[in-house]
């Protein structure tokens, strides 16, 4: 599969915002395996921090769902605990609306 080739993290979920599909990436990133992340809320398995306040901030794609738009953050506003609860930043922020949402149904 493509998305399994692809070095970003991928995480795809449903119009509910539960999870159908994460890559290599995604899993090491948040420490989750694709069995054990299937079904689940994304913002369950995918956590970002304020990189000032380092409090949790909400997961912005719920409201991507919603509005059917791209939800995008400045870089260096957020950042992922990761796996091991260690901040790590990339150099672009994530994009939730892009997180598979096209094309899946409800359940």
């Amino acid at each position: 599969m493509t998305l399994n080739s692809i070095g970003d993290a991928v995480i795809s979920t449903n119009f509910s915002g539960r999870v159908n599909y994460l890559n290599i990436v995604a899993e090491k990133m948040t420490g989750w395996v694709q069995l054990d992340a299937a079904g689940s809320a994304v913002d369950e398995i995918f956590r970002l921090v304020d990189t000032t306040t380092h409090e949790t901030i909400p997961c912005p794609t719920a409201q991507a769902i919603i509005e059917n738009r791209r939800i995008s953050l400045k870089n260096g506003d957020a950042c992922s605990p990761g796996a091991t609860g260690r901040k790590s930043r990339s150099k672009s922020p994530p994009r939730p609306s892009t997180i598979g949402t096209a094309g899946s149904s409800a359940p």
